[in-house]
């Protein structure tokens, strides 16, 4: 027999043959291996457990659902976990679906991928939905405290009969209701974000016009919305999918990334105040429902890899130093297999993404995420600017004219393109890092990393000398600054790249940067390798500005969204609800046309295509709102019309 007596009935908790996961009063679970046999009475210990898991008022319900499990209990909060081989368990997810809400009595899993809690608030038991953000039932019945019962999943998920049974005042209460005229009737939602949205990232496309959008909002919560573009005359159509919780302030910035180990999934990546960084994986297979994981969660912190203890040098975990004040501006990140392609190093690089961090320090910090073992690795912190960081975000380039000299990178254990980084401040300055010879160096340490632990086995950690000189190499690898442009007055808002047609031996490149001073620039840069080409580690790619675009009043305000339609075409927003259209031509911008649109304070601009609409792009703008517009495109101009609204929420 476990040791605390669980909340609720043992059947409802077998998840898999011969496996009983339950939970006590303590807020713990508790995982079993139940014998084939019939041995008689014997008591059963359990092969893994969380403690504590949900708080000490104890666990309410535990469901088995899709090869996970779902936890709720009086603390508030559901709580998603993998079941590992062995019986072994691992928290993956926690959010709280119910604001205000402390107890949670059950969840009920709907066949549409609704999430039912029933919970008491105060005096009152409440049927709450997740998907419609609403309650079904509200009945006074006195607080949880008092006895009842409830009818059972499936005579509410197929009848829509609810049946409650309480006491109260010495006498029993029976009540029983349909849902169904609840249901069908239209309700008054919320927005979206329940206040300003403030980052905007386009995860996924589809074919037939299906769109995942990750948005941002100032009340800690990350919103995953469905946009689908119609192809026809019917009209677009926008639902939120998911709420990711979990941030501790707003989430200012967003990135994401295809995942290395989990086909049809996207890493996305989430930071924001408080100096946190998320990793979620999220399923793009089904649009209706993106399954959100959370892997990992980071406080921002300085790398430091070993101190002075007892007379030698030991090798010591990265510490988690975490400044409140710290605030994340913004995040880029791409998968470390796109840099060195077809090397014989996929093995270790699968599943490895580089990401680089913009702070309000001034500092920019970067990192090597492994999927696998759910971690960051610290590479090294950049601070050049002084300043806060506002933008970041990187190039990367393979030519084929340079894949002849650099064959040899995979043996010599290079990249065989070129990777640069760029970022802004409110310095005004555009400054170019080139990553490959920070790169080139992580790797090498981590093959002889990997080379150490295979001749040494377990105990290789023990030689402080080969750990700490591969920690330093490690960390004294940082990127080096290869240009540095002033181009505006004050902060830099955000960054558009559009590569363009070069010489053979030469990449160019159109870079469109707006700013508070309401400029917008475009700068043309060539990108050129080293004279002694790609394989001298030691040379920096050539970076030049060739010719440059300015529009010094672009708009009446600070400008705060900037894209390419076409290697012609930029399309520009600002806090003024203008959205403006510029053709580069003769050598200068030329203000094609512009609207005013429904959002206010906008914050992010995002430009994407979809094959279901021949000719045109769309644009999404989000702020105190959301809002697409579909624009024509004919050839690499736009049409001089107002674009079609598609929609807005």
């Amino acid at each position: 027999t476990p040791p605390d007596p669980p909340t609720l009935d043992l059947s409802e908790c077998a998840i898999a043959t011969h496996l009983i996961v339950c939970g006590d009063r303590r807020g713990s679970l508790h995982v079993y291996n139940v014998p084939t046999s019939d041995d008689g009475t014997k008591t059963l210990e359990p092969v893994s457990s969380l403690y504590g898991l949900h708080g000490a008022n104890g666990v309410t319900s535990v469901v088995y659902a899709g090869g996970d499990i779902f936890s709720t209990g009086r603390d508030g909060h559901c709580r998603r976990l993998a079941l590992e081989a062995g019986g072994h368990i691992t928290e993956v997810s926690m959010f709280k679906p119910v604001k205000g809400v402390e107890w949670i009595e059950r969840l009920i899993l709907a066949p549409d991928g609704d999430m039912l809690f029933l919970v008491f608030h105060s005096t009152d038991l409440v049927l709450h939905s997740v998907n419609q953000n609403r309650a079904l039932l509200k009945l006074s019945c006195g607080g949880g405290h008092r006895s009842f019962t409830f009818s059972s999943d499936t005579e509410l998920l197929t009848d829509k009969t609810v049946r409650v049974g309480y006491i109260k005042g010495g006498m029993v209460h029976l009540r029983e209701m349909n849902l169904s005229e609840v249901l069908s009737n239209p309700m008054l939602q919320q927005p979206f974000v329940g206040k300003e949205a403030i980052s905007m990232e386009v995860i996924d496309i589809t074919a037939d016009g299906s769109v995942l959008i990750a948005v941002g909002s100032e009340e800690c919560t990350i919103c995953i919305l469905r946009v689908e573009i119609p192809s026809g005359e019917s009209s677009m159509s926008i639902r939120c999918i998911q709420t990711l919780q979990g941030h501790l302030s707003s989430v200012r910035a967003l990135a994401s990334t295809p995942s290395g180990l989990h086909p049809d999934h996207k890493l996305l990546f989430s930071g924001g105040a408080r100096a946190s960084v998320k990793a979620w994986l999220l399923s793009v297979k089904d649009h209706h429902n993106a399954s959100p994981l959370l892997l990992s969660d980071m406080f921002l912190h300085e790398p430091q890899t070993h101190h002075h203890t007892r007379g030698r040098w030991r090798r010591k975990n990265v510490a988690f130093k975490a400044d409140p004040e710290c605030r994340v501006m913004s995040l880029t990140t791409f998968p470390l297999p796109a840099l060195y392609g077809p090397s014989g190093h996929q093995n270790l690089l699968t599943g490895k993404h580089y990401l680089a961090v913009g702070c309000s320090d001034g500092i920019i910090r970067q990192y090597v995420y492994c999927e696998k073992d759910r971690d960051f690795t610290a590479l090294s912190c950049l601070s050049f600017h002084n300043r806060c960081v506002l933008k970041v975000g990187h190039i990367i380039h393979r030519d084929p004219a340079w894949c002849s000299s650099s064959q040899t990178a995979a043996s010599n254990d290079t990249s065989d393109a070129v990777a640069l980084l760029f970022s802004t401040a409110t310095d005004g300055k555009l400054v170019f890092w080139s990553l490959n010879q920070s790169l080139d160096v992580w790797l090498r340490s981590a093959l002889k990393k990997l080379s150490a632990e295979e001749v040494m086995g377990s105990n290789w950690e023990e030689d402080s000398r080969t750990a700490s000189s591969l920690d330093d190499e490690q960390c004294c690898a940082e990127p080096k600054v290869v240009l540095v442009v002033k181009v505006h007055q004050s902060g830099v808002n955000d960054v558009a790249v559009m590569p363009v047609a070069g010489a053979a031996d030469v990449s160019c490149y159109r870079i469109a940067t707006v700013g508070d001073d309401n400029c917008l620039n475009v700068l043309e840069c060539s990108v050129s390798p080293p004279g002694g080409g790609w394989s001298s580690i030691e040379l920096l790619p050539s970076v030049v500005v060739t010719f440059q675009y300015s529009e010094p009043n672009a708009h009446s305000s600070s400008i705060t969204g900037v894209q390419f339609l076409s290697p012609t075409a930029v399309l520009t927003t600002s806090v003024d609800q203008r959205l403006n259209v510029w053709e580069i031509t003769n050598g200068s911008l030329v203000f094609v046309w512009g609207m005013v649109h429904d959002i206010a304070d906008t914050a992010a601009l995002k430009v994407f295509q979809t094959t279901c609409i021949q000719w045109s792009k769309v644009a999404a703008l989000c702020g105190i709102g959301f809002q697409c517009f579909q624009l024509h495109m004919v050839t690499d101009a736009v049409t001089r019309y107002p674009p079609d609204s598609l929609s807005h929420i």
